[in-house]
């Protein structure tokens, strides 16, 4: 009997963290629940001490269950993206099971080795939040890296706070944010003297980092010789390559290009055209054009193209008569999604990627800015907006992004808003303006503040037309990337370590 009661006592508390995990996720883009994080970090790390006298491998399945409510709860709409092709709708089990499975692995690599570390101290918040923001960093960068739906991003509606991402980057402002979200748990702890002063200098810093935002949002910006007319066709994905020459011309008529000036630059989005040759490809978007683009004007869109017998999901930027002024392919390509992993095996399973076409997209050499008089422009296209401090690995000489995407594939659910941050947050860290793209999803100009002066939101065909803004000097993170993180880890952990000594003393 006794033994009965220690099962069902274990796998409640299975569940108990899988519930936390799932009320999270709340905390993320669309709901941004913030306040969720001040909650629940505290209640997690009470757990965890009242634990303590468990096994190492109960507090991993533990970080196993917590992870896996968080990502069931908040990416369970990759399995959208299955439903364009009944073939793949056999996967949906695998994108709303395993794929949240495999990501908790990592949070129930935090539970583990924060075990050695629990107990009743700042010490061990400390602890905590570095263990957990080195993981996430981890989780960003190995392999190919998926670092989508950090903590951090609850404060995606705080912009006077998201000013510190200038500073620290996503990783180092999510180590921060964490130790913060653990703080109401002193109130547990004994030594209330001591944990009053504690609290005391974590408050002032919370006002000192507002003041901070609210001066970083009065910066005055620069304005460059450029102006933008960014569309939101909102067309049926698979219309797009069906129908080509229809969708082409729709584009051309939402553009409406007689009625702006010659410096203007036109954006498409992701995947708007498809070349099987590319010199016959810009052949026939000449005819088209028919010179309805004044001369001047130029167009940046994305294209599936073949080179080579390779496919690639581009970047082209071309002239008001159609010739090519150059050319960007996809580095960091989503698995599954463009590319097959073990491809050759999985094709004999019959399986594909779940974009259209069998083959898999090739990866391109380097990025390479756009340059439009003198203003170089980042093309970034969809996924790739997501990693921090890796948005162009050899040079940092560029004075805004353009990214181009296609959120259509999350149809109307809370993946299109979670992918829309990622370019919020790029914007501030970088301190470079994001001009955004999407056919269905989320079209914006971003300022380089994170202010977002103009949007489409997801199935509202239109366009909207913006200034190019950049800011007068480069950010701090834009200039040293995640070495700040390391800076940062190094920094508290000498802080924590001279605290001891005096309280030993």
């Amino acid at each position: 009997m006794n033994n009965t009661i220690k099962i069902v006592s274990i796998k409640l508390r299975y569940i108990i963290f899988i519930i936390i995990g799932i009320l999270l996720s709340f905390s993320l883009p669309p709901y941004n629940l913030t306040i969720i994080c001040f909650i629940v970090f505290p209640v997690v790390l009470f757990f965890l001490d009242w634990l303590i006298k468990e096994k190492y491998s109960n507090f991993f399945l533990f970080g196993l269950s917590f992870g896996f409510g968080y990502f069931l709860s908040s990416l369970y709409w990759i399995s959208y993206s299955l439903n364009f092709d009944k073939n793949l709708e056999i996967l949906k089990p695998f994108t709303i099971i395993f794929i949240p499975l495999f990501l908790s692995f990592f949070y129930g690599i935090v539970f583990f080795i924060y075990k050695k570390f629990v107990g009743k101290d700042l010490k061990s918040i400390l602890y905590f939040s570095i263990i957990f923001t080195i993981t996430e960093f981890v989780r960003g960068n190995i392999f190919t890296g998926f670092p989508w739906n950090l903590v951090i991003y609850s404060l995606s509606d705080h912009t006077k706070y998201l000013q510190l991402l200038s500073l620290f980057g996503t990783y180092g402002l999510h180590l921060l944010f964490v130790i913060f979200c653990c703080i109401p748990l002193l109130i547990s702890f004994d030594n209330a003297k001591k944990n009053l002063i504690i609290i005391t200098s974590f408050i002032f810093f919370l006002v000192t980092a507002y003041f901070y935002g609210d001066y970083s949002l009065e910066k005055k910006l620069l304005k460059l010789d450029i102006k933008f007319v960014i569309l939101q066709p909102n067309e049926n994905i698979k219309n797009i390559y069906n129908k080509p020459r229809t969708h082409i011309k729709n584009l051309i008529n939402l553009s409406n290009p007689t009625k702006y000036s010659e410096n203007t630059v036109f954006v498409w989005p992701e995947g708007s055209i498809y070349f099987e040759d590319i010199k016959l490809g810009l052949d026939n978007i000449s005819q088209a054009f028919d010179k309805k683009f004044k001369p001047g004007q130029k167009i940046i869109f994305g294209a599936t193209n073949l080179k080579k017998n390779k496919v690639y999901n581009s970047i082209f930027f071309i002239n008001s008569d159609a010739t090519l002024i150059s050319k960007y392919d996809k580095i960091k390509l989503v698995p599954f999604g463009e590319f097959m992993p073990f491809e050759n095996l999985v094709k004999q399973l019959g399986f594909k990627k779940i974009t259209f076409g069998y083959d898999s997209f090739s990866r391109g050499k380097k990025r390479q800015t756009i340059n439009y008089n003198n203003i170089k422009m980042l093309p970034i296209i969809c996924y790739e907006i997501i990693y921090s401090g890796n948005l162009n690995m050899e040079s940092k000489k560029f004075d805004l992004i353009v990214n181009l995407s296609e959120d259509g594939w999350f149809n109307k659910s809370i993946g299109t808003y979670q992918h829309f941050y990622h370019s919020k947050f790029r914007a501030i860290e970088e301190g470079k303006q994001v001009i955004r793209a999407t056919n269905q999803g989320i079209t914006a100009s971003i300022l380089p503040n994170g202010i977002v002066v103009n949007s489409r939101l997801f199935n509202q065909k239109g366009k909207i037309v913006s200034e190019g803004f950049t800011l007068k000097k480069k950010t701090l993170f834009s200039q040293y990337g995640n070495i700040i993180l390391s800076l940062l880890i190094i920094i508290l952990l000498v802080l924590q370590n001279i605290f001891e000594r005096i309280k030993r003393e």
